[in-house]
């Protein structure tokens, strides 16, 4: 038998006994890619950017799948929702009048929710801007939010 790469592993031989690790490993099906055998156990990691989240020690392989699979949807969710700055609102002059344009960010893109006159205004719009899209009702806030300087 010609065999490219790695030798074959000894233990599937003939006339060899399985470990109780090698039979784990066997039966155990396939790792998510951030999953690894570690001894007797599974460890689950995410990695993004090159930095590694630890997610756990599992005795099989579901529950070492079902965490990391847990992980990416969570992560998958919260992609969409993040402020484009640290106060949600910017400074501009309008008109000679010095406003503040209130803005959340929607699915990667920087959204226009308001300009005000005044920057508490502005910031309980970006606040109540950030709690629809939590609630998954940005769209249908934001058509029927008010319009104009206030």
């Amino acid at each position: 038998m010609i065999h490219f790469g790695m030798p074959p592993n000894p233990a599937l031989s003939a006339g060899m006994v399985l470990t109780d690790l090698d039979r784990k490993k066997l039966e155990s099906g396939k790792l998510r890619k951030g999953c690894r055998h570690q001894g007797t156990k599974f460890v689950a990691e995410y990695r993004v950017k090159g930095h590694d989240t630890y997610l756990g020690t599992f005795d099989t392989i579901e529950e070492c799948n079902a965490a990391w699979d847990a992980e990416k949807a969570r992560r998958h969710a919260l992609k969409g929702i993040r402020k484009p700055a640290a106060q949600g609102y910017t400074t501009r002059l309008k008109g000679g009048r010095l406003t503040y344009v209130a803005t959340v960010c929607y699915k990667g893109k920087t959204k226009f929710v308001g300009t005000f006159y005044n920057e508490a205004d502005a910031r309980a719009r970006h606040a109540e801007g950030i709690d629809a899209l939590n609630n998954g009702t940005f769209e249908e806030w934001n058509k029927n939010r008010p319009r104009g300087v206030k």
